[in-house]
């Protein structure tokens, strides 16, 4: 697709992956992403004489810049990963400054399990888990998998939710106990 998503009216996104598209996103009304994964797109987010804010997702491996400003609001990025490999005149933030290491954002691979398959829970040790400010994120993640504060990850870089856990950033939670499409039966001990 050419836009994976556009709005011209005031338009909230939650929990929801966005991928190889032109542009995953294209801002043109009052749109608002929390808690989105944007993967594999030449421009994750283009902000296009509209205003936008971003809270508690990941925008990863874009070809060309994870978040383009050309005109309108920018009403801020917080607890977001903008992230990619690619070198080749790459850039993370274009038309805008760079928050990096402000308001919980950071730049680091998302370790995702397997994007390639379409699964992009956030893996063991990823620098997404409880990550995410909780009192924007939504109580359930894109499967419905509450949110759930990682045990072995000691320091950590989000706010909790008003029960108390921690969320992650991105569409879907860090969950040990979720569904697994593995099926083992033990035949001999």
């Amino acid at each position: 697709f050419y836009y994976g998503l556009q709005d011209s009216g005031r338009t909230t996104v939650r929990n929801t992956v966005i991928a190889q598209c032109d542009r995953g996103l294209k801002a043109n009304g009052a749109t608002r992403l929390i808690n989105c994964t944007l993967y594999d797109n030449r421009i994750g987010v283009a902000i296009h004489c509209g205003s936008f804010a971003i809270t508690n997702s990941i925008v990863a491996e874009s070809y060309e810049s994870g978040i383009a400003f050309e005109c309108g609001t920018f009403d801020g990025v917080s607890h977001t990963d903008v992230w990619s490999s690619r070198t080749n005149g790459y850039v993370n933030y274009r038309g805008t400054p760079d928050p990096t290491g402000q308001n919980g954002n950071f730049s680091a691979d998302p370790g995702f399990v397997d994007p390639e398959r379409g699964d992009f829970r956030p893996g063991y040790r990823s620098p997404a888990i409880d990550a995410a400010d909780g009192a924007a994120a939504p109580a359930t993640d894109g499967r419905g998998a509450p949110r759930y504060s990682d045990p072995r990850t000691p320091t950590k870089g989000g706010t909790p939710t008003t029960s108390g856990a921690f969320a992650d950033l991105g569409a879907f939670e860090f969950v040990e106990n979720a569904v697994s499409g593995v099926d083992l039966v033990g035949i001999d001990v």
